[in-house]
Parts: structure tokens; sequence; C-alpha cells
């Protein structure tokens, strides 16, 4: 019976030919050209084009047909899974590597007797030198080892227990349920997590003045993530921030070698009446601008009047334009809704990113950033009242895609702190109440826009540290047995 290899990568699969090569093996290498901790995977096994898609949006090279690419990758994968090949699968300690074991766990659950592997971890990485080395999360893939290591394991490949293979398979279909942007692969778990969190680590780095974007892009890429960022991934993320104008770029975007970025300084406001007698049909150059404005401006109004009673109408005269000029930045109310959830559940995840950055710079401990993201999270909702009660009351109204969208990013936040909130109290939060634990705290700070005032008795800062002497006092405490 033939073998047939498979990696995560071409960079892996040339490696592991050459190895193969030395040990007079002929051998079939089938490199798995996905990354799979990046990008949403709903559809990923049944529909190609919606990863094409994806990679189609991070990538700038307009000559590249990805869906064609996609679509011969799910040839190759349906072959593999009808063949009567042995399958040894080489995986390394990466979310990348992991998730393509589980992967292919899925896709040849029915022949479990087929499947083999062979692990590799950081212990077998012989390069002193080696940059994984100096990763807290001691990330590695297959792509990493010499030709000359992995011909030394080429002996190791032992079967995958079919038990295991059964596991594997549902939590590849788990993975894919959760489908967040990107995941994360710690303590032999998977957790989803967004590109907020390299957007902070980008903004963390960016100064006021220019210096290389690739020595930003290697910074990023080394950061404790528990995944590994490619350089295409951090480019992809630096142009959408530079189309938002939170970072400048100066050189050619598509190139490292030429490329500078530099923060963006605080952008000046003006009111759409007044950019409409400076623009006729062209895009004006504080666009972005005005379409915070509008959503802004949409966001009470859809509080002061529900979303179903307003109309376009409204929104321009709350916008002080015409309704005329206000499909200028929007097709519809229903766009206005979805960009304004779209970008405020994205900030919410962003601050999540910046709490744990900041917490891990200052050695906080896990009670401590608890703390802290209750206190973010609350001085956020000081200040976006209306975009808050947008979040609660208006999804329903999207349509069945945006509102998945937006449902996924508040299970995410809601992951988030059920996971940290394990972590600062493991001796009070199990599997059985962690999930009300988290809604408990939820319930004391989601509602604050029906009661808290900022001219009030109570501030919001003095509000954070009631819930935070409340969570504190009621969880830290030994219970009563």
């Amino acid at each position: 019976m033939s073998t047939i290899h498979l990696t995560n990568g071409d960079v892996a699969a040339e490696s592991l030919r050459t190895a193969l090569a030395q040990a007079s093996r002929d051998d079939r290498v089938e490199p798995l050209r996905d990354d799979l901790a990046v990008g949403p995977l709903r559809g990923v096994d049944d529909a190609p084009h919606m990863r094409a898609g994806f990679w189609e949006r991070v990538s700038a090279d307009t000559q590249r047909d990805f869906v064609r690419e996609f679509r011969e990758q799910a040839a190759v994968l349906q072959a593999l899974a009808s063949s009567s090949a042995n399958l040894v699968v080489w995986h390394g300690e990466s979310a990348s590597d992991q998730l393509m074991l589980r992967r292919v766990c899925y896709l040849v659950r029915n022949s479990p007797q087929r499947l083999n592997e062979v692990r590799l971890s950081i212990s077998d990485l012989t390069d002193p030198q080696a940059w994984a080395h100096a990763r807290k999360d001691r990330a590695t893939s297959i792509g990493m080892f010499a030709p000359e290591v992995l011909q030394t394991h080429l002996p190791d490949a032992a079967p995958i227990p079919v038990l295991r293979i059964s596991r594997l398979a549902l939590e590849w279909q788990q993975v894919k349920q959760a489908n967040g942007e990107t995941r994360r692969w710690r303590d032999n778990t998977f957790t989803s997590s967004s590109f907020a969190e390299l957007d902070a680590l980008i903004l963390e780095r960016a100064t006021d003045g220019w210096q290389p974007a690739a020595r930003v892009a290697a910074s990023v890429m080394a950061a404790e993530l528990w995944f590994l960022v490619s350089d295409s991934i951090v480019l992809w993320r630096m142009r959408e921030l530079a189309a938002l104008r939170r970072i400048r770029l100066r050189g050619d975007a598509n190139e490292w070698r030429s490329l500078e970025l530099r923060a963006a300084p605080a952008p000046v406001l003006t009111s759409i009446r007044q950019e409409q007698t400076n623009m006729a049909r062209t895009r004006a150059p504080d666009h972005e601008t005005q379409r915070e404005q509008i959503l802004e401006l949409a966001a009470a109004k859809f509080a002061q009047t529900s979303y179903p009673s307003t109309s376009m109408a409204d929104l321009a005269a709350a916008s002080g334009t015409s309704k005329a000029r206000l499909y200028h930045y929007y097709e519809s109310k229903e766009a206005i809704l979805f960009d304004l959830l779209d970008r405020y559940t994205k900030r919410l995840m962003l601050i999540i990113a910046e709490v744990e950055g900041s917490s891990q710079r200052r050695e906080l401990s896990e009670r401590e950033t608890f703390a802290e993201l209750i206190r973010a999270f609350l001085s956020e909702y000081e200040t976006s009242h209306s975009r808050h009660v947008a979040l609660l009351n208006d999804v329903k109204y999207l349509v069945d895609s945006q509102r998945e969208i937006i449902l996924n990013r508040q299970r995410d936040v809601v992951a988030a702190f059920a996971r940290q909130l394990a972590r600062a109290y493991p001796e009070r939060a199990t599997r059985d109440n962690q999930t009300a634990l988290t809604m408990m705290v939820f319930g004391m700070i989601n509602w604050t826009f029906t009661w808290l005032k900022p001219d009030g008795r109570m501030g919001y800062r003095e509000f954070a540290e009631q819930v935070v002497g409340m969570v504190e006092h009621g969880l830290g405490t030994t219970p009563a047995k």
C-alpha cells in the first residue's frame, strides 16, 4: 500500500521531500495550502470560494486566481479521503498545523486505519539560533525543521488511535462552527479571537516618526499570540488600518523593502453640511470621518425613535444634509446599521486585545487583568451609549449573513470574558457555572445606559470600582462548605 505524507504548506513539503530523497524513499508529499489559523472557516469543507474570497482580500496579487486554487485543493482533499493510501500527517505545535491535523481526521474519519502522524515540538528544533526558541508560546511548524531533522523522524510515523481521531474530528467541527477571525491554540485547546488583536499590536508599535514597516511586522510576528502570523496577514492589516486612518504608510504597500509606517494624527472633524460645499462627486479626503459622524448620529436616532421607525430622510435631517447626499455615503439604512454594529463590535474586540497586551507588559495578575477588562468596557460604554443600545436591540434587523457576523463577534466577547474570569478565579469558576458567572458580570455593566447618568452622583469610573469590588468579594472568597 502506498504512503502519502501531508504537510501544512509548501515550505514544509519541500523540506520533507528532501528528507525522503536522502533516505532513498519516493513517497508522495502533498502540501495543504491554507493557513487555517486565520480567516473565517464557515464553508471551508464544502464551499471553497468562501476561503478563496478571504485570501483575495488579504493578497495584493490581482493576477492570482484563488478560486481556482481552492477548488483544486478541495479536489485533492476529496481524492485523499477516497483513496486507499496510508496517510502520514506531519505537524508541529502551532495552531495552523494542529488545525490541518484535525481537518484531515475529519475528512478521513470513516477509514481511521489509514491515518498516521509524526509529531514534532520545540524540543526537536536542533538549531539553537532558530527564532522559535525566543517565542514564549513555543509555537512550531514543520516548515521550521531542516531536512536532516525530518529524516531522523521518518521512523516515528505512528497510527493515530481511533478514539483520538474521533475527538480531533469533533474539534474541527467545533472550530468551524465558532467561525472566529483568528484561532489560538493553547493548552491543547482552540479559542477564537479577532483581527483586532493584531491591529492593537500594530498600533502599539506605531510611533510619531516614520519607521520601516518590516520592523513593526517582525515584532508583531514574534508576539505571544498562540498562533503563527504570516507577513502577508500583517501587511494586510497594515493596509486596513491605513484605510481607516489609524496609521499612515509611505512607499509601496505591497513591498516590504520600501514600505514605512507611522502613527496617524488625530483627524479634524468637519460637518457634513460644510463638506457638502467642498465636494462634488469625488470622494473627499475626510470621507471616512464623515461616515463616522453619520454612524454616531444614526445610532442616536435609532436609540431615540427605534430603528424600524427611522427612515433615510430622518437620518439625513439628523446629519444636516440631504437624503441624496446621505446616499453618497451609504446605500441604505440597513447598510448604516451593519457598519455601525460591525465597527462597534470590532472596537470591543480591540479593547480586549489592548487590555491583554497591556496587562502582559505590566505583569498584572489574572485578577488584576479581569478588573482592567471591566474598567475598560465601562469606560467605552460611557461614550458609546447609542451604539450599545443598537447592539442590544437592533441586531435582529440585520440580514442573516450580517447578523451571524455580529452575533459571532458578540460570542467572542463573552468567551474572552469567560476565559479571563476562569483564569482570575479558578477555584470558583467551573465548567458548570462559568457561563452563569460571566453573564452575571455583563448583567452588572451592560445596562448602565438605562440609569447611570454622566452628571449623576456616581460616574462610570466610580461604578467600575464598585463592580470590581463586588466581583472580588463575591468570587475572591472561599465558598462555604
